[in-house]
């Protein structure tokens, strides 16, 4: 088991080998389960053991031949099984910018209302496709079979027990886990997914009893739901730990951290200690591992790393509090996560959605400079009032992470823009950027991503164009420029200079440049 992400067979083509491999490994540290692993190994051993010639020449026309010799002898879901394992190590290939289109079609356009990714449990991944189809035969609209298959999938996709073995817990954590950073509204359609789905499966009899389903919903729904009260655990089996859990989740509201941020934090230490009676400070290094290991199963290692961060932060609180004098937990037991590199937008993509923007109204045009040449992140631009710009130095007041406020800057074709676009306003709306119905309210944050998600598919963009991509591009070309990466810190609002040095990793743009000039 230990190398079950390398193919175990020699493939016709050494290229094809390596690819294969790379792809594998890729899988592996996403955290998918051995057996989708093996399963992907499996299909991609089996179509390029005899090939000679190199994935990058196999046409569609390849792969719909095999496709129609294994219809003879094999079943629909292996025939499934077998595009889905290839139509995914081709998007690797695409994502990885090793090809430019995939010589497979995306049979999830085709198929809505089945799976499109491994489950674990093929069991389970048979229960759900079978719900997906009584929706579409009850006439749901593709966008709802999809949206609910996505959910399902994601909740299932790990594991490894069977439906039959469903608890409340299960269902009530994973709902809490989806609760975070997201509107009361979103949460009543997460748990109207969950609940027509355990409905159906009762139905079938598929779970021999329904888990007290309305009791945990209600739970969900009314707790946090007065705002003032998201920072506090309750009812913890030790006294002590409750209440300086809370002392500590108190500090980062007074701190001005999120949200977000504080719920997440909140979550997983509730979690954590759910069940411990023992007082935090007399657990030992080797029983909070345990515990990590146990509540981290399944989980990817992105999020096993928070999980362990937030351990440390709060140990880390108790030490500066004098409840403890050292932290139990070890740096050596955080995963070893890739480094991210952030994905921009290159010059001529651009030119290519600045042509396209000549199209869109004044006011879209004005949002997508804005965000293009002042790096401001999207709740920031949100939340900007009229009054606090400056068109004499190009500047706004912006309130940041931390509730800290700062001023950004702008270019001369976005002060252009913006003037022409408030000129063109009738309204008193304090907002910058308000709706265009009439009634003028401030533009959500929801909607500015998706006129920008619109306006990459319009455009042929690789990859989705969201407001974050354009944040990334204006602090790779103020590097790309010569600019100092304390100025570029400044300018994005980092407090911490560690966080920018994630653009020092990326490639100068003349050295890209040279590259495709002379190998292509």
């Amino acid at each position: 088991m230990k190398t079950y992400w390398k193919v175990d067979v020699q493939l016709g083509n050494a290229e094809n080998e390596i690819v294969v491999n790379e792809f594998l490994l890729n899988l592996k540290r996403e955290n998918k389960s051995a057996k989708t692993i093996m399963n992907y190994k499996y299909i991609l051993q089996e179509f390029f053991k005899d090939r000679k010639v190199s994935y990058l020449l196999i046409t569609s026309n390849d792969i719909n031949k095999l496709i129609e010799e294994r219809r003879k002898i094999r079943t629909k879901n292996t025939i499934r099984s077998y595009l889905v394992g290839l139509s995914s190590f081709y998007g690797f290939c695409v994502e990885k910018q090793y090809m430019e289109t995939k010589p497979i079609r995306n049979e999830k356009s085709e198929r809505y209302w089945e799976t499109n990714i491994s489950i674990s449990n093929d069991e389970n991944q048979k229960r759900l496709n079978s719900f997906l189809l009584s929706l579409k035969e009850a006439n749901k609209s593709k966008s709802t079979i999809v949206n609910i298959r996505e959910f399902l999938q994601s909740f299932l996709e790990t594991r490894e027990e069977k439906i039959s073995a469903l608890t409340s817990d299960d269902i009530k954590d994973y709902l809490e886990v989806h609760k975070i950073n997201c509107m009361k509204e979103k949460v009543n359609i997460y748990i109207s997914y969950m609940r027509s789905f355990i409905n159906f499966c009762v139905e079938k009899c598929h779970l021999e009893k329904s888990p007290n389903i309305q009791t945990i919903f209600e739970g969900i729904l009314k707790k946090d739901e007065v705002p003032e009260k998201y920072w506090v655990v309750i009812s913890l089996p030790n006294q002590n730990n409750e209440e300086v859990l809370n002392e500590y989740l108190l500090s980062l509201k007074v701190s001005n951290y999120s949200k977000g941020t504080i719920l997440g934090r909140r979550n997983f230490l509730q979690s954590f200690f759910r069940e411990e009676e023992e007082l935090f400070s007399n657990l030992k290094s080797n029983e909070i591992l345990e515990k990590i290991k146990k509540v981290s199963k399944g989980k990817k290692e992105k999020t096993i790393s928070n999980y362990i961060s937030d351990l440390k932060c709060f140990y880390a609180f108790c030490i500066e509090e004098d409840y403890l004098e050292s932290s139990p937990i070890k740096s050596r037991w955080f995963p070893r996560l890739p480094q991210p590199v952030p994905k921009y937008l290159e010059k001529e993509e651009i030119v290519k959605v600045q042509q396209r923007m000549e199209k869109e109204n004044i006011r879209n045009r004005a949002l997508f400079e804005f965000l293009l040449t002042s790096g401001c992140r999207i709740g920031e631009v949100h939340n900007i009032e009229r009054e606090n710009i400056d068109f004499e130095k190009r500047t706004v007041l912006v309130l940041g992470k931390g509730r800290k406020y700062r001023q950004v800057h702008f270019s001369v074709k976005c002060s252009l823009l913006l003037e022409r676009y408030l000129d063109s306003r009738k309204d008193n709306e304090s907002a910058l950027f308000v709706t265009l119905n009439g009634d003028f309210h401030r533009l959500s944050a929801d909607t500015m991503r998706k006129l920008l998600v619109k306006l990459g598919k319009e455009v042929g963009l690789r990859g989705t164009l969201h407001p974050h991509r354009l944040r990334h591009t204006f602090a790779t070309d103020l590097l790309a420029k010569g600019a100092e990466l304390s100025f570029i810190a400044d300018e994005l609002g980092h407090s911490n200079l560690m966080t920018t040095q994630v653009y020092a990793r990326l490639p100068k743009r003349e050295i890209i440049s040279m590259y495709r000039k002379y190998m292509g």
